[in-house]
């Protein structure tokens, strides 16, 4: 999935302003970096889909990075460099992690409530995320795609921005929004954020 030329009558693209992500101070490692991430509504050649863009800033020289592969389906991208994203309907318990390797590998999982599964797995085939990276010699940039099939149902949204950094010698970093607790959790709604413009308008019919 690319993104993809559209008129505004088809979609509007709504670029946010970039929102910073914080260490949690309970990190192994803590960087010396600047983790930010960018919301937007984006066309693809098939169909609308949420944009996430990620930049991680700084001296780059201790940070692990996965070095590409097939862009599938990957379990456990979270125990290394990794961006994630958790989308949910603010009024339901139901929500949607996505995993995003800088590798190209990612992940979708679907939540009944707090870290309980649902029995019913997340579409994949033709509605998965698309995943892509690039660097220079001191910024990593993850781009991210959700395809609209992968949504939840309509209504105000909720999003966490996470990520997880990796040293060389395996430390890891947890970046998010917030951390209101102890311990960095990613699934803790405490630590989203409103989505900053409405999916409603934008599924395909």
């Amino acid at each position: 999935m690319t993104p993809h030329d559209r008129s505004s009558s088809d979609l509007a693209t709504l670029p946010a302003p970039a929102l910073a992500l914080q260490v949690h101070p309970a990190s192994a490692w803590q960087p010396d970096l600047t983790v930010t991430a960018s919301l937007a509504l984006a066309g693809t050649l098939d169909g609308p889909a949420l944009l996430i863009d990620y930049r991680i800033h700084g001296d780059l020289r201790d940070l692990k990075i996965p070095p590409p592969t097939d862009p599938v389906a990957t379990d456990g991208l979270w125990q290394h460099t990794c961006a994630e994203a958790f989308l949910g309907l603010a009024q339901a318990a139901a929500y949607r992690e996505f995993n995003f390797s800088p590798s190209s590998q990612w992940a979708s999982y679907a939540f009944e409530d707090e870290r309980v599964r649902a029995s019913a797995s997340v579409p994949v085939g033709h509605a998965c995320p698309a995943v892509s990276c690039s660097a220079t010699s001191d910024t990593i940039h993850v781009l991210a795609l959700i395809p609209a099939p992968l949504w939840p149902a309509p209504g105000p949204c909720l999003i966490g921005l996470t990520t997880v950094l990796e040293h060389e010698d395996g430390r890891l970093s947890y970046w998010a929004l917030a951390h209101p607790k102890d311990r960095p959790d990613f699934h803790d709604r405490q630590a989203w954020t409103p989505l900053p413009f409405s999916l409603s308008g934008h599924r395909p019919s």
